[in-house]
């Protein structure tokens, strides 16, 4: 271990959760940040050709990760192209699959580029509370929280930080940020009370134009459900240069007992 705060760390081929991994409808289960950016710094640690991007990251979180038992990868090439590479990973408890992800990356050209937004408002001139007080991820997440949130109904908007390890040793690169910053979406553009409902993701979809650049990413998020018990949650994720990519949840909606 080191002296950084850490989501994970290593023991032998396995990753034993560690306390900012903490899930927010139950504390022994993991939360979906944590379990994004474990899968996406395996998928990008992985082998690459040179010359490459990331163009789309997938997750689909099949069942509750406990924090009590480590768990074990499996990893896959599907495609090692000359255009395009995908690659997928697979995070096992007990021998169930508990979460898997994709990652797609093109070959990069020089082309003309078009569509892009401005900028948000610089995170450091911008006065505003943080999104959560949330013990586990004291110390290793900053949050400003721009509107919304879970106490104002969204939409809502607001910028993000990681200032720790997603694995002990491993640093939080922009990527893996932006592959755990999406999964905030849910809670920014929140419609429902939390104390009455549970909304928690089953997946995340991040679809990149460009590479995100840190430390702080931007996430500007609004929630749509017609009922049946599922909402989709739409976000635009910016850095200090512009926007860079678009992401989505699926979200089981569920009534507390």
């Amino acid at each position: 271990m080191t002296d950084t705060e850490a989501f994970y760390e290593r023991r032998g081929e396995d990753y034993q959760a560690l306390t900012p991994a903490t899930g927010p409808w139950d504390k022994r289960f993991q939360n979906g940040a944590a379990l994004s950016g474990l899968l996406a710094h395996i998928l990008e640690t992985g082998p690459a050709p040179e010359g490459m991007d990331i163009a789309r990251y997938q997750l689909d979180i099949l069942r509750p990760a406990p924090m009590d038992q480590p768990l074990g990868v499996q990893r896959s090439m599907l495609r090692d192209g000359r255009r395009l590479q995908a690659t997928e990973a697979a995070l096992l408890s007990g021998g169930d699959v508990v979460a898997r992800a994709s990652l797609v990356r093109l070959r990069h050209t020089e082309t003309p580029a078009f569509g892009g937004a401005s900028p948000p408002p610089d995170p450091d001139a911008t006065p505003a509370p943080p999104m959560s007080t949330r013990r586990p991820m004291r110390g290793i997440l900053q949050s400003r929280l721009l509107s919304g949130g879970l106490e104002d109904p969204g939409p809502g908007a607001g910028w993000y930080r990681f200032d720790g390890d997603i694995v002990a040793g491993a640093a939080i690169t922009p990527f893996v940020a932006a592959a755990m910053t999406a999964d905030f979406g849910s809670a920014l553009s929140s419609v429902l009370d939390w104390r009455e409902y549970t909304f928690a993701n089953v997946d995340i979809s991040l679809h990149l134009t460009r590479a995100p650049r840190g430390p702080w990413l931007h996430v500007d998020a609004h929630s749509v459900s017609h009922g049946a018990g599922r909402a989709l949650v739409n976000a635009v994720m910016s850095d200090q240069d512009g926007d860079f990519a678009r992401a989505h949840q699926t979200l089981f909606v569920d009534a507390r007992n």
